[in-house]
């Protein structure tokens, strides 16, 4: 019975040899390179489960990275003759930039006189202009309309302002049109947009409500407004100069107001208003009308 126990033993062992020699042989079969690959691979091992192959197969799947096409060359260099056009016919000029107009170009040969307003000077470091447009400045004159004339004339005095000046233009009739919400400074660009809004074709009615215009201009807090009107405002006198008293003592106490009677009447209304206006606000007044008086008064 001992002997029998013994002989077990013995080819218990020898089995369990013989199977670990036949796992050693086949993991290196398996793991042995079969020649050298001609790309990268990547060796992906999973654990054993109910699906897995049957023993004796390795658990071993190898993943080739997908071939990759080849950059797409770059497009050849242009030659002089790319750059010339095509053929005999020479490449296309730039657009050039659209001509200046008229008006713009008079205006500019104005940069670097001392600023006027048909015919007044005037200073200020914060300057509003307020110019008249109700339906009477559609009136002629000379060749044009006052309108016209007056937009020539306000871009002449626009050119003329320093960068270092800051400036606003209100546009009024039955009602007031702003070309900005507050005063800006002379550089180029605000001049080159003041001239397109001076020849936008604002339409603001056709009535002279003068007292919301001066209303809105001294809510800017000016130094200076320069007011242009060729007719009688739509509401009484008096009540105009006392709201621009009560308006300049709250918001521009050194204010400066210049008037233009713009072909006005001599001593009519409201030549004699306009006058009295500028003159309770340290302003000057000019009568500007050509066909009877080549120089402002």
């Amino acid at each position: 019975m001992r002997q029998t126990w013994k002989g077990w033993h013995t080819w218990l062992a020898a089995s369990l040899l013989l199977h670990v020699l036949l796992l050693l042989f086949l993991a290196w079969t398996a793991l042995w390179p079969r020649g050298s690959p001609a790309t990268e691979s990547l060796t992906l091992h999973w654990r054993q489960t109910e699906a897995s192959p049957p023993a004796g197969q390795p658990l071993v799947e190898t993943w080739h990275p997908p071939a990759q096409a080849p950059p797409a060359p770059a497009p050849p260099a242009p030659t002089p003759s790319d750059r010339a056009g095509t053929g005999d016919r020479p490449a296309a000029a730039p657009d050039a930039p659209p001509p200046m107009p008229r008006a713009w170009a008079e205006a500019l040969a104005f940069q670097g006189r001392p600023p006027s307003f048909f015919g007044k000077g005037f200073g200020g470091s914060r300057i509003v202009f307020v110019i008249d447009i109700s339906g009477s400045m559609l009136q002629k004159s000379g060749t044009g309309t006052r309108l016209a004339e007056a937009h020539q004339g306000l871009m002449r005095a626009v050119a003329g302002l320093q960068p270092s000046q800051e400036f606003n233009i209100l546009f009024f009739a039955d009602r007031t049109d702003a070309f900005l919400p507050a005063p800006v400074r002379a550089d180029p660009e605000a001049l080159r947009r003041a001239f397109t809004y001076i020849g936008s074709g604002v339409d603001c009615g056709g009535s002279t409500n003068l007292q919301d215009a001066l209303r809105a201009a001294l809510a800017m807090a000016p130094d200076t407004i320069l007011l242009l009107s060729d007719g009688e405002a739509n509401t009484e006198d008096e009540a105009i100069l006392a709201e621009v008293r009560h308006l300049r003592a709250r918001h521009s106490p050194r204010l400066t107001l210049h008037a233009i009677g713009f072909y006005l009447e001599s001593g009519g209304r409201a030549d004699r208003f306009l006058r009295r206006l500028a003159s309770e606000h340290r302003g000057t007044y000019a009568s500007w009308n050509p066909r009877l008086d080549p120089e402002p008064r």
